[in-house]
């Protein structure tokens, strides 16, 4: 929900606002550790937040309270003395930096064994301090060779590879390096196909994504030069420890490449579901997601059979416990809406609500509340209780369209079934001007919604009386073929009209 003093876009309160922001980030438990960092003289080179951030811990997450304005926090924070807008915008401004920096620790911290060593190594070398480095290279070494594969793994070997290079060059041991140089080099190579992959699955899952942008690329001519067959097969013979995980990254942009062929997914399927004890919880999730958006766009491709296949994998997501890691990192938004709407999809109403209940406190606090009134509204309706949803929708305020389409669709079919008729077709010339408006109407996703306006639209002249000549046998068969929100519902009512 908008909160009054996060709304301002004035150049006077830009930096309260982004305070606010990323303060409305931190969990309870970072929080507390931001108050210790607050108050070291280290990070906040002596300014005193203290009564800031007392008054600040009051009304977290969402800072709405009227107490919160200016002139109201200069009088609690300097008692007795002329209002100063240059100072609440400079106390602004550093805590802000402050929080900033904060957050950065917070990242640092993630890697901070493989960081610190680097560094160490870096500092031994530059002061000439050679005695405990090859114990060092020894347990970079090791870390590296041992435990679980992460996301970074050929970065990080190709990062330790480089340091220790420099360490036996600033050592003159030169006689030491053309091995380490070949592992940078090899790392580097495997790196790439890693990255890359990444990169252009990221690429693809956006949903302005045009294909024949990508076909007229550069880097499409530039990938094609290198001989992915040629490449595996060498690897399949002379490196069979790094062969599967440099085919899962080759599978996973094939399977991202050709939507239509289901050969690529199942493949990759296969190799992440047997090693999934060699990943580490990051590479886990990152491969498991990647294979539910796989399913997803071979669903709005118009493959059904592919509904089914995508909850499976969104149940191993919560069944490894891939949602949340202790490190109280909140669950991006968009992967908490498709793994809701996909079981609900399935009429795994139950699992849904379990799902629903167990996870939205990971979210950002900004949005939890209207998340759960949508949430709700959305089991409300599949319990048969259309008027409440209705009730709890119309409260939802979700600044993301894809919320915003789920909601108008939501709200369609509740007012149908309640007979709503003057809020039915003025909901529905909203949301087809709303898909129209977004730019993007000739995309999949919003043909889906345009495709569902348009035969909702037939559905209710049919039911009240607007146009009842039209044959509802024969919509059926177009709904058969049609790539449609909300399909098995729509065939569902029209078939109560035969």
């Amino acid at each position: 929900m908008a909160g009054i003093n996060l709304d301002s876009l004035g150049s006077e309160t830009q930096e309260r606002n982004y305070l606010y922001k990323v303060l409305s980030t931190f969990s309870d438990e970072e929080w507390v550790e931001f108050e210790k960092f607050a108050a070291s003289p280290y990070f906040n080179r002596g300014r005193n937040f203290g009564v800031l951030m007392k008054i600040l811990k009051k009304h977290r997450p969402g800072f709405e309270s009227p107490e919160l304005r200016k002139r109201d926090l200069y009088r609690r924070l300097y008692p007795g003395k002329a209002y100063k807008e240059s100072v609440m915008y400079s106390t602004f401004s550093r805590l802000g930096n402050l929080a900033e920096d904060f957050m950065i620790q917070k990242e640092y911290e993630k890697d901070e064994k493989l960081n610190r060593d680097w560094a160490r190594m870096t500092a031994y070398a530059r002061r000439n301090l050679p005695r405990k480095g090859p114990a060092l290279i020894k347990k970079l070494s090791d870390r590296l060779n041992s435990g679980k594969i992460t996301v970074r793994h050929y970065f990080d070997a190709k990062e330790v590879a480089k340091e220790v290079a420099s360490y036996f060059y600033l050592f003159d041991q030169r006689h030491k390096l053309p091995e380490n140089i070949h592992e940078v080099l090899k790392n580097s190579l495997y790196w790439h196909v890693t990255e890359s992959s990444m990169f252009l699955n990221s690429l693809f899952s956006q949903k302005t994504f045009d294909k024949a942008e990508y076909d007229a690329s550069l880097y499409k001519e530039l990938r094609e030069c290198f001989d992915f067959e040629k490449f595996l097969g060498i690897l399949k013979v002379k490196d069979k420890k790094n062969y599967t995980l440099m085919l899962i990254q080759y599978l996973n942009v094939e399977a991202n490449l050709h939507p239509l062929r289901d050969e690529p997914y199942f493949a990759l399927k296969e190799l992440v579901f047997s090693g999934l004890a060699s990943f580490d919880r990051d590479f886990k999730e990152y491969l498991l997601d990647r294979l539910a958006e796989l399913c997803s766009l071979r669903v709005l491709a118009g493959n059904s059979k592919f509904n089914k296949e995508v909850f499976e994998i969104r149940k191993k997501l919560v069944e490894e416990d891939l949602y949340s890691d202790g490190e109280n990192r909140t669950i991006r938004l968009s992967k908490f809406r498709t793994t809701f709407i996909e079981a609900l999809n399935l009429r795994e109403i139950e699992w849904a609500e379990m799902f629903f209940r167990r996870y939205i406190h990971k979210l950002n606090p900004a949005v939890m509340e209207d998340v759960r009134l949508y949430c709700e509204a959305r089991l409300c309706y599949e319990r048969n209780d259309p008027d409440r949803a209705i009730e709890l929708a119309v409260k939802a305020n979700i600044d993301q369209v894809f919320f915003k389409l789920d909601l108008k669709n939501l709200l369609a079919k509740a007012y149908y079934d309640t007979s709503s008729v003057e809020s039915l077709y003025s909901l529905l010339s909203t949301y087809y001007q709303f898909i129209r408006n977004s730019g993007k109407s000739k995309e999949n996703f919003f043909k889906r919604h345009a495709n569902f306006v348009k035969y909702m639209k037939k559905l209710a002249a049919v039911r009240f009386g607007v146009n009842n000549s039209e044959d509802v046998g024969l919509l059926l068969k177009e709904l058969a073929k049609a790539n449609v929100s909300a399909k098995s519902w729509l065939i569902d009512r029209f078939r109560q009209l035969k």
